[in-house]
């Protein structure tokens, strides 16, 4: 089970200055557990922390992000701390972002590896979907598109989000209402004040612990 690249797409949604705790499943099995918080800063950038435990085999993964968007939805600094303990494995991801694109520093066991991923300054950054129901309120049938940056494969991808509207759904046995937006790698329910519900990624998801 490939837990980085479970967790180095997903997208964490929350509302300012909350946190939620979530169950983490894989082909259905809980595996771990990850705490996500979010605040709006005062400058308007948002910023989203999120820590998980949990067992890959026989051993256990932990996994530490944090990520910072500009009020325009641009990436500012994306950071990732992977570590199993058992095998003495600690890897560490810095990225900073600029109008020429991104410098990557990969940290592996104390061996050190810079990286320049340039994007070429007509392509849009700005993923508006970073602010909905955080910030914004979108309305169904609503998309954007954006180059995003992935953790997994160090490089920017093209991304369309788009909100499909409010649907129900269950949640550990209950039904409960939720907006629903797509991405070519999963789907994510938020609730009014942009608090995750469920995110699905592949045969991976994350449900919300009530």
């Amino acid at each position: 089970m490939k837990i980085v690249g479970f967790f180095g797409v997903i997208g964490i949604c929350a509302s300012a200055g909350a946190q939620v705790k979530m169950q983490v499943f894989v082909d259905g099995k809980p595996i771990g557990t990850a705490t996500v918080t979010q605040k709006l800063r005062p400058d308007g950038s948002k910023q989203v922390q999120m820590s998980m435990e949990g067992k890959s085999g026989a051993d256990t993964v932990i996994l530490r992000s944090e990520s910072i968007y500009l009020a325009s939805g641009a990436p500012l600094r994306k950071y990732q701390e992977l570590s199993v303990p058992a095998q003495k494995m600690r890897r560490t991801t810095i990225v900073d972002f600029s109008s020429k694109g991104a410098k990557v520093i990969v940290d592996l066991n104390g061996t050190r590896t810079t990286k320049d991923v340039p994007l070429a300054a007509n392509l849009n950054r700005e993923d508006k979907s970073e602010f909905w129901f955080v910030r914004d309120k979108p309305k169904a049938g609503a998309f954007t598109s954006a180059y995003t940056f992935s953790l997994e494969t160090l490089t920017w991808e093209a991304v369309k989000t788009s909100y499909e509207g409010s649907v129900e759904i269950t949640v550990g046995g209950t039904k409960v209402k939720a907006h629903k937006s797509v991405t070519p790698r999963g789907a994510a329910y938020v609730d009014d004040a942009g608090l995750p519900v469920k995110l699905e990624l592949g045969n991976g998801s994350m449900e919300r612990i009530w």
